[in-house]
């Protein structure tokens, strides 16, 4: 079963890196309330469309779909704000063009191209909603999690396995022309280590950018 709920830290790599070390956030005791506002899935086997092997990603587009990524059985499928399933997406498994070795993580444009992640090819690629491939980009550093805005600019924290390279960057899609890099590899970073996954980053409405540890 899928139940959707949210929690976030959020920083700025304006903010004094000693500021965030005496504050120790990932310590002590934090309450938050949730509620159950849908549950996607089934105990019925034999309905493939709402069975989950290994989800990694979840998006909703701007008509409230629902886009759930399943890292085993490469797809993506999509669901109604109200549950109902709509259609797959299915990711060619290989090394070659439009096809993945790993899907890690994805994010849907304005337009509703969908840009997948692959973090051992080091690749990012779009998919448009006919479920063809678009265009692919070539990364200089090990990909973690991605916020694309409109189908120009991707944004990604990137370095996640590389030693001491932890920043955020962003690419102009498809030529991957690295365009800027920023909050580079600091304490900050290597908390990531400490609390664990990749961090998650996004775009508010006015195009600032946000990340978590």
């Amino acid at each position: 079963m899928l139940t959707l709920g949210c929690g976030i830290l959020l920083h700025s790599c304006g903010q004094s890196i000693n500021e965030i070390s005496k504050k120790e956030l990932w310590k002590g005791v934090y309450v938050m309330k949730i509620t159950e506002l849908l549950r996607i899935g089934s105990d019925n086997l034999d309905d493939d469309r709402y069975i989950f092997s290994g989800i990694n990603d979840i998006r909703i587009d701007g008509a409230d779909n629902i886009y759930i990524l399943d890292r085993k059985q490469f797809r993506i499928q999509t669901y109604s704000s109200d549950g109902h399933f709509q259609r797959t997406f299915n990711l060619r498994k290989g090394q070659g063009p439009g096809e993945f070795q790993t899907a890690l993580v994805f994010d849907i444009s304005k337009s509703g191209v969908i840009y997948v992640v692959d973090d051992m090819l080091r690749r990012v690629s779009s998919i448009n909603q006919e479920g063809r491939i678009t265009g692919a980009m070539t990364l200089r550093t090990t990909p973690g999690n991605i916020s694309v805005g409109d189908d120009q600019y991707v944004y990604l924290t990137a370095g996640i396995r590389d030693a001491g390279k932890y920043e955020i960057q962003k690419y102009h899609f498809p030529d991957g022309k690295l365009v800027a890099s920023f909050c580079k590899s600091n304490e900050a970073s290597r908390l990531i280590k400490r609390v664990g996954g990749i961090g998650e980053i996004c775009q508010d409405s006015v195009g600032n950018v946000l990340f978590s540890f």
